[in-house]
């Protein structure tokens, strides 16, 4: 009968070991579970930045009332386009310290500021080096409108040691390369921008050679009825910020398939939605 059956699988669950089988768990159902609460993330380290750096980021956080994490980010950003190409890792691979960084987070997340604070520093170089840039080619210009035999050869045309690079194009951003050897940085507060960039050059490649840069691979770009121009020794640097919805913008084109994605440095601390 029914309540036979239930009895015998009522003693077999309650006396398992008698039956030579294995024990039963008792579970709970979903509904009557705790839900388990997600892994905290852990902050950004800052012990290897000097003490005062360390200060500075824990004051700016508790000013700001923002995630330490963002202007970490940015302290590391910055102090690696200070480095530039000046200094060498030595290992398996031989390699320049090129930091490619994302801060993500929502649009009133304070994600911005800490990166402009950060570079102003270099903004502020690039623009007292563009003012002498526009004086010396005023000078060049000036000597290039004299009669040849008059001119004075030794007025060279300007050239601008720029860091912080906004808008370019891969030729424009080699010829910037080929006046700053030390270093630049890609910076857009909205990565999105850069990637809605690549490839609208008539598929000209600028991915692959941004990937080969990241490597210290020499960056070329040959145009029809242009000469190449080429960088034996890159060293740049991206830095911005995006919002978590369109992180997914990482993954289009084969970017996790190819490396890109797994050269960026994200940073994306809890709360930040």
């Amino acid at each position: 009968s029914k309540n036979d059956i239930i009895s015998i699988i009522r003693s077999v669950y309650n006396n398992t070991q008698w039956h030579g089988i294995a024990t039963f768990e008792h579970t709970e159902h979903a509904e009557n579970k705790e839900k388990k609460q997600p892994e905290k993330t852990p902050l950004l380290p800052i012990d290897a930045f000097p003490e005062q750096i360390q200060d500075f980021i824990n004051e700016y956080t508790k000013v700001y009332r923002t995630s330490r994490d963002y202007i970490a980010g940015a302290v590391l950003s910055s102090t690696a386009l200070a480095i530039g190409n000046k200094l060498l890792l030595r290992g398996k691979y031989d390699n320049i310290p090129t930091l490619w960084t994302a801060i993500i987070g929502s649009v009133s997340g304070g994600k911005t500021h800490p990166l402009n604070l950060c570079l102003n520093f270099f903004e502020q170089k690039d623009k007292i080096d563009f003012e002498k840039y526009q004086k010396d080619q005023e000078l060049y210009e000036i000597e290039q409108q004299k009669p040849k035999k008059e001119r004075d050869f030794s007025v060279q045309a300007g050239k601008h040691f720029q860091y912080i690079v906004k808008d370019a194009t891969p030729e424009s951003l080699v010829r910037i390369h080929q006046n700053n050897k030390r270093g630049m940085c890609i910076y857009r507060d909205e990565l999105k921008s850069l990637f809605d960039d690549y490839n609208r050059y008539n598929k000209s490649g600028e991915e692959s050679n941004m990937l080969s840069s990241w490597m210290g691979v020499s960056y070329v770009v040959n145009r029809a009825g242009a000469p190449p121009l080429r960088i034996d020794e890159p060293c740049i640097h991206i830095a911005g910020g995006m919002q978590p919805d369109l992180l997914k913008v990482f993954a289009k084109e084969n970017r996790c398939e190819n490396g890109f994605t797994s050269r960026i440095c994200f940073i994306y601390p809890d709360h930040s939605e």
